[in-house]
């Protein structure tokens, strides 16, 4: 079974994210920030990382950073989901070594379709 950090700062969203990915048969893993996203990511060892952009503590694209200077965590998919669909932070995000970006609202078999292409089930 995959399993799947998700690492979003609303309550809400990573709970509906929960549901979603356990319907579809993935394990997951939930965390509120990036600083709590990197631990849960070196002891949990997901399989994809799925994190918000804007959050406390440690935004994600500088968990993505960090997620892949790492040689330990650095092969693990990041796909970002953000409401910000400005270029320059889909460029930063990507450039940061992120591997995909699904902007909010999203719909939820395209982010379905995302994710099994970044876990290489298609």
């Amino acid at each position: 079974m995959k399993k799947i950090l998700i690492v979003d700062d609303e309550v809400q969203i990573r709970q509906m994210l929960e549901r979603f990915f356990k319907a579809a048969g993935y394990a997951t893993v939930l965390a509120a920030d990036g600083l709590d996203g990197l631990e849960k990511a070196s002891s949990e060892k997901p399989d994809l990382v799925v994190a918000d952009i804007d959050m406390p503590q440690l935004d994600g694209i500088g968990m993505c950073a960090t997620l892949k200077t790492n040689p330990a965590t650095a092969h693990i998919p990041f796909l970002f989901l953000s409401g910000d669909n400005q270029i320059g932070k889909v460029e930063e995000a990507l450039q940061q070594g992120g591997d995909g970006y699904v902007t909010k609202p999203f719909d939820l078999p395209r982010l379905m379709a995302k994710v099994r292409a970044l876990l290489g089930l298609v």
